[in-house]
């Protein structure tokens, strides 16, 4: 697959908004892997998450018209689902509770960087002490790691993705963090440089 700059993801938008279906495409292609991923962190009904991506696009298609810019494509699309997710959860009177939001995405991302500062025999020990760190934090923290570090989401989005206030992000970023840093501190140095190179 093409990789596209933010600056093409943009205008594949606008594009999209005037009615090229074929653009519209490539918004789908783009991006339903990373859609899927999120949505999978809610509910472990994959076709589930698989009718509300749909749901989304065929909204967004119908929509086309009236619908507003955005420099931010993905972040869009995740605000969009997570509110589709939600909605569906509670025709079921299964709130959107975080229930279901699993940590293993993270300590992948994490034992991978990790395992190329320390030998094998440490490794395999901190990996378990990162998995149960991560799983001891909040649903709401885990989802923020998640968003920050992985969809490289920053304060402002993360904040309309989840509909919470500036300042619950940073605190619960914070918070999370420090956690982190108590079981190993080239950790949160691997997620950081993580977010500078990788491109997720």
């Amino acid at each position: 697959m093409l990789k596209y700059s933010n600056d093409t993801l943009v205008a594949l938008w606008n594009d999209f908004r005037n009615g090229s279906s074929t653009a519209f495409s490539s918004i789908i292609k783009w991006y339903y892997k990373d859609l899927f991923r999120y949505g999978c962190k809610f509910t472990q009904d994959e076709h589930l998450v698989k009718d509300c991506i749909q749901n989304v696009f065929l909204s967004l298609w119908k929509n086309h018209a009236t619908i507003g810019e955005t420099e931010h494509v993905k972040f869009y699309l995740l605000t969009c689902l997570r509110r589709d997710i939600a909605k569906e959860l509670k025709k079921g009177k299964t709130e959107i509770s975080y229930d279901n939001f699993s940590s293993e995405s993270f300590f992948d991302l994490g034992l991978n960087a990790e395992n190329r500062l320390v030998d094998r025999e440490k490794s395999v020990e901190l990996a378990k002490k990162i998995k149960e760190t991560l799983k001891s934090l909040s649903k709401r923290q885990q989802e923020i790691i998640y968003l920050r570090f992985y969809m490289n989401a920053d304060a402002d989005k993360i904040a309309e993705i989840m509909e919470i206030n500036h300042q619950s992000v940073y605190n619960l970023l914070h918070d999370a963090l420090k956690k982190l840093k108590t079981v190993s501190e080239k950790f949160i140095i691997c997620l950081m440089f993580l977010l500078t190179i990788s491109g997720l």
